[in-house]
This record gives structure tokens, sequence and C-alpha cells, in this order.
């Protein structure tokens, strides 16, 4: 946890950054793991992940806030370290690179407390698509959080 001082010096940091500067600072945010799944692992890894980036959209107000819509078929959320692979073994899934299933884990918990992912780090993580529309979305969310 950081404290109120460390807080207002980050904050006063993040408002000279770009949105570009700021997903290249947070890239070692999580080690981001992909998987392919059956539909009922996906449904599963919904209720046991923190939804971010394209999943986080099934909440009508943040795929509002982004201007985009959910999809199915794919889950993108944040567990703690060392879970993708637990998750891994008790779904059946296995490892791709473009696989249907992305989980980044994270030693952080503070900022998933309230089981969601802040919005800042969804903007960061929508950056990563590779879809165009999602990685323009990410974009100009952030850009609006750092106040420009």
């Amino acid at each position: 946890m950081i404290g109120s001082a460390e807080r207002y010096r980050l904050r006063t940091r993040l408002r000279d950054l770009s949105p570009r500067e700021v997903h290249q600072l947070a890239r070692n945010r999580a080690e981001v793991k992909r998987y392919r799944a059956t539909p009922t692992a996906i449904e599963r890894l919904h209720q046991a992940l923190i939804p971010t980036a394209g999943s986080a959209m099934r909440d009508d107000q943040t795929a509002a806030r982004f201007g985009l819509s959910g999809g199915g078929g794919f889950v993108d959320g944040y567990a703690t370290a060392r879970d993708g692979d637990r998750f891994a073994a008790a779904l059946g899934m296995v490892e791709d690179p473009s696989g249907n299933v992305v989980i980044r884990e994270t030693a952080l918990t503070e900022p998933f407390a309230s089981q969601r992912t802040p919005l800042a780090a969804v903007a960061v993580d929508l950056m990563d698509s590779l879809a165009t529309h999602e990685r323009s979305a990410g974009a100009l969310v952030l850009k609006e959080l750092l106040g420009g």
C-alpha cells in the first residue's frame, strides 16, 4: 500500500505522461498467460477472474464508457500469482498464444479489493489488444483519466 504523499507524487507525474507512455510504464503489471478453453471452462473463469479488457465490457457501464460492447467465447481477467496454472489444471486448459483465455497474474491486491478492475487498468489492458478499435478506446479513456 502506498502512502498519500507517494500517491500525490505519482498522480502529479502521470499527468505529464501520454497514454502510450503510461502503457509502456505499466508493461510489467502482470504476468500474462494465454490458454485455449472450452465454453464451460470460460463460464467458470468469468466467475473466478476479475474481468478486464474485453471481458470488462460485459458490464454495461464499462462498455458505455469505452464505447465498446461485450462479446462471448473468451475471458480476460486478473488473478493472483500462480492461479493460471491452477485454473489450467482444474479446467483442462492448454497454453495457446492465440487462445481464448487471458489470465493476468499479479501480486498486487489493493487495486482489486473491490473485485473490479480499476478503469485505468482496463484502459491499459485494452491497449494490448490486437484489435485497433479496442486499442484506440483504451488510449482515449486513459487520456481522459490523465486529464487530457
